[in-house]
């Protein structure tokens, strides 16, 4: 079924969401597909391994070989000013412990950066595993958010971060 995105024209849409099943490391299911998303010019969130994957299609630093894989289900906020943690939902990040839960369970993949790239924006590192960032954006384009389970694992916190994080990427 991912052979549509080759044909599909984007031009209608605000948003392009990539799903976590559509891709595995090096191999993303819609091969054909790739140039038509990077010519559409509209902003990607990619989730998880399928976003992972569609972003090292795309020869980007926050895709496939740059991770690692967890079960992380945190996040450690990096800016708690950032419009993701502020706008629709104001989300209360605690100051003393910036950590966030933003699933019950789920597994992840998260970007090694240690010395970012100046076009990527570092939104939440893995708690334990700093620097790897499961939540991670380069240019305005594209956005990685590295967890894999649906939205029925969110929690409402991970749901309205979610929320937050699609509005802030159609802008």
């Amino acid at each position: 079924a991912m052979d549509v995105v080759s044909s599909t024209n984007f031009s209608p849409y605000s948003l392009i969401i990539v799903g976590p099943d559509t891709g595995y490391l090096s191999s993303w299911d819609g091969a054909d597909g790739v140039n038509n998303i990077a010519q559409s010019g509209k902003p990607v969130i990619g989730l998880g391994e399928g976003g992972y994957a569609l972003f090292g299609q795309l020869g980007l630093d926050i895709g496939y070989p740059y991770g690692g894989h967890g079960n992380e289900n945190r996040i450690y906020v990096v800016t708690p000013t950032h419009p993701i943690y502020n706008m629709p939902y104001p989300i209360p990040v605690p100051p003393e412990d910036p950590i966030l839960t933003v699933y019950t369970s789920t597994t992840h993949v998260g970007i090694y950066l240690p010395e970012p790239p100046p076009d990527v924006i570092l939104l939440g590192c893995e708690p334990d595993a700093r620097p790897y960032y499961p939540l991670v954006q380069q240019t305005t384009r594209y956005l990685l958010w590295g967890f894999n389970r649906a939205p029925s694992a969110m929690t409402e916190t991970g749901r309205q971060l979610f929320i937050n994080t699609a509005w802030h990427m159609k802008q």
